[in-house]
């Protein structure tokens, strides 16, 4: 195996994370450069796709290495160049907003990705399967969503964790669904811990609730946080504070500092549990130290008022300066609460 190439394949272990290696994009970029330097096409696209798209080191001109991409004969390349140029990016890059397509243009621009998918080319593969889903073409996007998944793409795995669960483009199934989810987040997270990204599911115009309790019951702080607060105000779904609460303790004992600061209100106010103003403030204190603002100000109103904790005025201020500077418009809307 040539050099180029050996560093082209290393590059994509470190960059979707396979194959025994842990994703790195930094160390991705390094490997896909060196490639580039020795002529790989496709590792020089995948240094200008990290450019443009990931904030890595050091900053470079992505289009310059796109072009040497296209020069060498990627497609993808050529494809993303021209999509840009449409858009009046090229020369302007992160522009916040795009023009109009040619339809044309666009049916030339999905050709040459076809062409490096074909081939086998990761980036093609994944940007037809999101092509796909922005028109909702469900089974296409699934074909591509596939073979992306087979080599280890990680929004391989997310898109058909999506179209299983959902059964749209092929056979729904929870098990697969849930396999493909788990799959995503070991790539992503070290820990293994679910991502809740609820974005990317409202896009879709899924069920907010629906989506919620899934992945709460896959583990995902977030979502754990999200039950709880459904409960909490019966929002969609039974009031129950005691439910509340359970789902409240999962999410804070997973770390999540939204869980953590709910589930101190919960001890504050004895909603679902014995009122306990120490246990309620030892919750705020683990969810301040992650900077939640939520968590700072209650934090700070205890001890302005020497609830759970001794009375400190001092600290009170610092407490409430900190959330405001994290979330002003928040903490602006809880003191004229307050006053």
């Amino acid at each position: 195996m040539k050099q180029q190439d050996y560093l082209y394949n290393l590059g994509l272990d470190l960059y979707y994370g396979r194959n025994g290696k842990v994703r790195n994009l930094s160390k991705a970029a390094e490997t896909f450069l060196e490639a580039a330097e020795l002529g790989h096409p496709y590792a020089t696209a995948y240094y200008a796709h990290m450019l443009y798209w990931d904030d890595i080191e050091p900053e470079d001109d992505w289009h310059i290495w796109e072009q040497k991409a296209a020069e060498m004969g990627c497609k993808f390349a050529e494809a993303f160049i021209l999509e840009k140029e449409a858009e009046g990016q090229f020369d302007l890059d992160d522009l916040l907003y795009s023009d109009p397509i040619d339809p044309a243009i666009k049916e030339r621009i999905t050709q040459l990705m076809k062409e490096d998918a074909d081939k086998g080319f990761l980036l093609s593969i994944c940007r037809l399967a999101e092509d796909c889903e922005a028109k909702g073409a469900y089974k296409e996007e699934a074909e591509w969503s596939l073979k992306a998944a087979a080599q280890g793409a990680i929004d391989g795995y997310w898109r058909l964790g999506l179209l299983y669960y959902y059964g749209q483009g092929i056979e729904k199934s929870y098990e697969k669904a849930v396999e493909c989810f788990t799959n995503y987040a070991k790539v992503k997270y070290e820990s293994g811990c679910i991502e809740y990204p609820l974005s990317r599911f409202e896009k879709r115009g899924y069920p907010k609730i629906d989506i919620c309790f899934f992945f709460a019951e896959l583990g995902s702080g977030g979502a754990q946080s999200d039950a709880g607060y459904y409960h909490y105000f019966g929002e969609g779904i039974e009031q129950s504070y005691e439910k509340a609460v359970e789902w409240f303790a999962k999410a804070a004992e997973n770390g999540n500092a939204n869980g953590q600061n709910n589930y101190g209100v919960c001890y504050q106010y004895g909603h679902g549990v014995e009122q306990s103003y120490e246990k309620a403030v030892e919750w705020y204190e683990k969810a301040a130290a992650q900077d939640n603002a939520t968590a700072l100000w209650n934090l700070s109103y205890c001890c302005y008022h020497g609830l759970g904790t001794k009375k400190n005025v001092e600290r009170a201020g610092q407490l409430y300066m900190k959330a405001f500077i994290i979330n002003r418009e928040e903490m602006q809307r809880y003191l004229e609460n307050f006053l």
